[in-house]
């Protein structure tokens, strides 16, 4: 991964990060696996299969996540997908309980 694709690393505007990727900058969007592999990069301690993903789209975040390895979380608040095949959440807060 070249620094020059990188748009962020370490703490933002009051929230600590470890990386911001811009599909526009490393030239790949979701659902395409590529740009969550930029992402990845900062967590090389981790297996990807224990990394979850949570996102707001099915198409672009739950398929994103599925084409990259990891586990796919949609923020899902009106219940709009229940019966689906993969984790949902209907806040933010609830991934912490």
């Amino acid at each position: 991964m070249s620094r020059s694709a990188v748009c962020q690393v370490g703490e933002g505007a009051g929230v600590p990060v470890r990386i911001v990727i811009d599909s526009h900058v490393v030239g790949v969007s979701k659902p395409d696996a590529r740009i969550f592999d930029f992402g990845l990069a900062a967590f090389t301690e981790f297996d990807r299969s224990r990394i979850a993903y949570v996102g707001d789209s099915v198409t672009m975040d739950i398929g994103g996540a599925r084409n990259a390895g990891l586990v796919p979380v949609l923020l899902d608040p009106y219940d709009d997908h229940a019966g689906a095949d993969f984790y949902r959440v209907k806040s933010l807060l609830e991934l912490l309980s």
